[in-house]
């Protein structure tokens, strides 16, 4: 039996190609930056501050659930303060 993936490649390239550069769009970068941003966030490297290392135990990357949690409602605490 013999696979043929370059097919489906070349289509999805074009696809990708097409979704990201025709027409080019800045904002659409900027938002795929921020999404991969938060997803930094949510995996435990968001970022470095005073402090941190060692090993918290837990989940992904050593952090407590908790703490995500906390992080997150300081981040959109930040946010909210920005905007106002």
């Amino acid at each position: 039996m013999r696979l043929e993936y370059w097919a489906t490649l070349g289509r999805a390239w074009r696809r990708m190609t097409g979704l990201l550069f025709r027409p080019f769009d800045p904002i659409r970068w900027l938002v795929l930056a921020f999404c991969a941003w938060v997803a930094g966030l949510l995996d435990g490297h968001g970022g470095g501050g005073p402090g941190g290392g060692g090993d918290h135990g837990g989940g992904p990357g050593g952090h407590v659930p908790a703490d995500v949690a906390e992080g997150m409602r300081e981040l959109l605490a930040a946010l909210h303060a920005a905007w106002d």
